[in-house]
């Protein structure tokens, strides 16, 4: 029988950061992280600011709505920030719907 070979020594692992709108998003541009394998902690501060945006989209609900014809039939309105920095005032308006 054969015995599992045991590592003795332990590499960090590397990040590839190799398209530029992903290390936007992160902070980071393109390169490798660290640039070559390493067996002691690595740690690096970002060069550039993230481009997160943390709301994606704002949901209204609202627990007594019935729209039988909708998959999620408490949803009132959906609408994203567009472009609105933090803490700024969010506008939107709802179609007119239909009722029957």
């Amino acid at each position: 029988t054969h015995l599992p070979i045991r590592f003795t020594t332990a590499y960090t692992p590397q990040l590839l950061i190799d398209n530029s709108g992903f290390g936007a998003i992160v902070g980071y541009p393109n390169g490798t992280y660290p640039a070559a394998q390493t067996t002691s902690v690595y740690a690096v501060n970002s060069t550039i600011v993230p481009q997160i945006d943390p709301i994606a989209a704002v949901i209204v609900g609202l627990s007594n709505l019935y729209n039988p014809i909708a998959n999620n039939n408490q949803v009132l309105h959906t609408f994203t920030s567009a472009g609105v920095g933090f803490g700024g005032l969010i506008t939107t308006s709802q179609g007119q719907g239909f009722a029957y």
